[in-house]
């Protein structure tokens, strides 16, 4: 009959302090304007005949596709292009096509854009025509098709595809 009243005891004795710690941890969160991207234009190579041989928009035409970003003021953005493979028309028929990309965060001035030379940049938004903390930038789709020579045959029509950026702040 002692062990059971002696268990009863231990367990119903103080158990002996423990040393304790603690330590502070900051919760934060960082609210940025909203990031936006949107296309102005489209790149449009006009209306040519099959056999034109090649046809080719630089950054400074007004055929140039134009995309715009608009963001927080220094911050950098990630860009990804994501371009059609070839341009393709309603017969099942394609084009292949060239394009290349510039990309200026600083002002809407094609001739002083940055060629963009991988499918992922980085671009810092500097410009200061937007109102408040938000800067622009901009992003410049060109390049050429090639339609072949004297009697390459077309299904004529138009030939498309759909030119895709997608940016992230870093």
């Amino acid at each position: 009959m002692l062990r059971p009243l002696l268990a009863v005891l231990l367990l119903a004795a103080p158990a002996a302090a423990q040393p304790s710690a603690s330590a502070p941890l900051e919760v934060q969160v960082m609210v940025v304007e909203g990031l936006a991207a949107w296309s102005d234009r489209g790149l449009d190579f006009g209306v040519v005949g099959a056999g034109s041989g090649t046809v080719a928009v630089p950054v400074t035409s007004p055929s140039a596709g134009l995309f715009r970003i608009s963001g927080r003021r220094n911050r950098w953005v990630s860009v990804t292009l994501e371009p059609p493979a070839e341009l393709t028309h309603g017969s099942g028929e394609a084009i292949t096509y060239t394009w290349q990309a510039a990309s200026n965060g600083e002002s809407g001035d094609p001739a002083t854009a940055t060629p963009v030379t991988a499918l992922t940049s980085d671009l810092r938004l500097r410009d200061f025509t937007a109102p408040g903390n938000r800067a622009w930038g901009w992003v410049w789709v060109y390049g050429s098709v090639d339609l072949g020579g004297p009697g390459t045959l077309l299904p004529p029509g138009t030939y498309s595809g759909l030119f895709t950026i997608v940016v992230a702040y870093l």
